[in-house]
């Protein structure tokens, strides 16, 4: 029998994420994660199959948490392409890129429609942002002037051309975000981020029941 047909046969559902995060814990070093960064880190290591990206992650304190009282109390989850709203399975992203037909003088498309739908849900909402940069830097300016209050931001854009740049902005503003520094990301990575973050807002540590209790009592527990 292929070997690919017995994993199919004895790995079914949720027990493939569960080997493959078991799998993660076996390999990579959390001790500098406290628990909810750990569900981020090792989701963004799981979307990829690169651990070597986690040496690039940023978390600003408080952005775990503050992301997961938004999502707990409804705020909007505001995104800037269609391909990171449909990767990501909790509640009713907002994507306003399909509402803008062309740039803008020297803003682009994204840009346009992230600052639509920021403006339209100006108080507490978490953006996720996988793709462009330009929108990015529209989300801080518009929080730098004070036209939004975000909750938290999730942004791990890819990109040659603007995304390390961007995310270097991000990570030296006062802002609650997730991101990574350099040019490395994209939208699937950017939503694994939030759904980990939305599962723990329902309750649910996947990584932690992979690895399980007696493992995770030995790492760092700085918000249990």
């Amino acid at each position: 029998m292929p070997s690919k047909q017995r994993l199919s046969q004895q790995l079914a559902g949720n027990q493939i994420e569960a080997e493959s995060f078991r799998i993660i814990g076996e390999t990579m070093d959390f001790s500098r994660f406290d628990r909810e960064e750990r569900e981020v880190v090792a989701r963004i290591v799981h979307s990829c199959a690169d651990p070597s990206i986690v040496e690039s992650i940023a978390i600003a304190t408080g952005a775990i948490s503050a992301a997961i009282g938004a999502i707990r109390n409804g705020h909007a989850v505001i995104t800037d392409v269609e391909m990171v709203k449909s990767a990501i399975y909790f509640g009713s992203p907002v994507c306003m890129l399909g509402d803008v037909v062309q740039s803008e003088g020297n803003k682009t498309r994204t840009q346009l429609g992230i600052e639509r739908a920021a403006l339209a849900n100006a108080e507490n909402s978490i953006f996720v942002i996988g793709c462009a940069p330009t929108a990015l830097e529209s989300v801080i300016e518009l929080s730098r002037q004070g036209a939004i209050n975000p909750s938290a931001i999730i942004a791990l854009p890819v990109g040659y051309v603007g995304a390390a740049e961007a995310k270097a902005h991000l990570a030296h503003s006062q802002l609650r975000y997730i991101t990574n520094i350099g040019v490395r990301g994209g939208s699937a990575i950017t939503a694994a981020a939030f759904n980990a973050i939305a599962r723990m807002a329902s309750g649910t540590y996947s990584f932690e029941a992979a690895i399980g209790s007696s493992v995770a009592a030995d790492l760092p527990e700085k918000t249990r």
